[in-house]
């Protein structure tokens, strides 16, 4: 399989944070080390300015809520576009930690054992997956190309434990609180749609063997099926899906796995994001180590 590879990449596990302003402090230290670079001070964070190997570029501010005890992530245009209409809350609690994976154009953030159960709300702003997808080289209708894409998920703050890939791949449970938002040059994807399947998401090619619902193509057979993490919305309510890009340093294989469990292919290191879905999981790669630095799709 083609990878979408940015470097560096730098996994970070926070173990002592004291309040949600050294969260924020933390988090964009994180971020400044893999090349985000800051564009603003705001009232309790920054803005900081990332870029994907191709050139795109988005912002996000990272900031302590002041209506809340935890961190708000921010996405918005880097070009004149939109503010994302949602923003991933990160809460801040004395018994977590948390993991960060970070590369120049996005991150995989995670508090380890929090988050898994949306059913008991049990560890509200606990994950948020963001960044830049890989676009396709000639990518765009004639006339239309692309000038920038971006997309991010997270928890609702401060009351909800969101479909996001730490839970999920696809739609999930529509019934829980969304935050998951992409744009495509300047056009928003849906919020919370009613057909949740007008939703944002990171495709799903499931087992026949798992599935048996005939909702969605099938990998025929049992086997792990390995493909890139797309990440895709439609334009508008009820039309067709469009896959806008890959997700930079992941991969999706058709089989669930343990959360954060630990596994070698292809000469990279990876870990499990997804919490034991049953379609498949969203693997991030860890570090920069190994790999065939093959091309992106």
């Amino acid at each position: 399989m083609n990878y979408a590879i940015a470097t560096p990449i730098q996994y970070t596990l926070l173990n002592h944070v004291s309040n949600k302003t050294d969260l924020a402090n933390q988090l964009i230290a994180v971020f400044e080390a893999v090349g985000w670079t800051v564009h603003a001070t705001i009232t309790g964070g920054k803005t900081l300015l990332g870029a994907s190997p191709e050139g795109y570029e988005v912002l996000l501010d990272v900031f302590a809520d002041s209506g809340s005890n935890g961190v708000l992530l921010q996405m918005h245009s880097a070009i004149g576009g939109p503010s994302a209409t949602v923003a991933p809350f990160l809460a801040y609690d004395a018994s977590y930690s948390w993991q960060i994976i970070a590369h120049p154009c996005g991150a995989a953030i995670s508090a380890p054992g929090k988050g898994f159960v949306p059913s008991t709300l049990g560890a509200v702003g606990s994950a948020a997956f963001l960044g830049i997808p890989f676009i396709g080289s000639n990518c765009g209708v004639t006339g239309n190309p692309v000038t920038e894409a971006w997309f991010v998920f997270g928890d609702v703050a401060p009351v909800g434990v969101a479909t996001n890939p730490r839970l999920n791949i696809d739609v999930g449970n529509p019934a829980h609180p969304t935050v998951l938002q992409g744009c495509l040059n300047g056009a928003l994807s849906l919020v919370a749609p009613a057909n949740a399947w007008n939703a944002m998401q990171i495709l799903r090619f499931s087992s026949a063997a798992p599935d048996g619902s005939n909702s969605h193509p099938y990998w025929y057979g049992e086997q792990d099926f390995l493909y890139p993490a797309f990440i895709a919305w439609p334009p508008a309510a009820d039309e067709a899906i469009n896959i806008i890009g890959q997700v930079y340093n992941a991969a999706v294989r058709s089989s669930p796995s343990p959360v954060d469990a630990l596994r070698t292919w292809d000469g990279y290191n990876w870990m499990a994001y997804t919490y034991n879905y049953f379609l498949g999981t969203v693997w991030v790669l860890r570090g920069n180590a190994g790999g065939k630095q093959n091309v992106t799709y």
